[in-house]
């Protein structure tokens, strides 16, 4: 659900069922986002000015939550929870592990087992990292 002040609206739409009005005289209930979300077939009910309103209003949500659900593991926040290790190194952070510079970690990363690019960052997996890294 949402969270919203009783009786907030987007785009007209009812996001908590407190506040639920009536849009059509009393004969139905105005369907409220968690009505949308847990049953779809009731955006049936919308009139088509009601349901561009609706996909304008949720379009910036729409894009945040994709932003986040496809994010690279690089750019995940860390967890600052005790014993959580983390999964993957950025190139500042093997290079300190490795004592060597920025600059040799992105020359070699072809070599080095786990590494790969996400966009323009280079990220080590852990694992293969440590491995290799005490390989002697």
């Amino acid at each position: 659900m949402i969270w919203r002040p009783c009786g907030s609206e987007i785009a007209g739409f009812v996001v908590r069922d407190r506040a639920r009005r009536d849009y059509d005289g009393g004969t139905k209930p105005r369907p409220t986002l968690d009505d949308l979300i847990a049953d779809p077939i009731r955006a049936r009910e919308l009139t088509a000015d009601e349901a561009a309103a609706l996909l304008i209003a949720l379009a910036p949500v729409r894009q945040a939550l994709q932003l986040v659900a496809l994010a690279p593991p690089s750019a995940a926040p860390a967890s600052d929870a005790p014993g959580v290790a983390p999964t993957h190194l950025t190139l500042a952070e093997a290079a300190d592990r490795a004592r060597k510079s920025r600059r040799w970690m992105r020359d070699h990363r072809r070599v080095i087992p786990g590494s790969k690019k996400v966009g323009r960052d280079t990220v080590f997996a852990v694992r293969p990292f440590e491995k290799w890294l005490n390989r002697c």
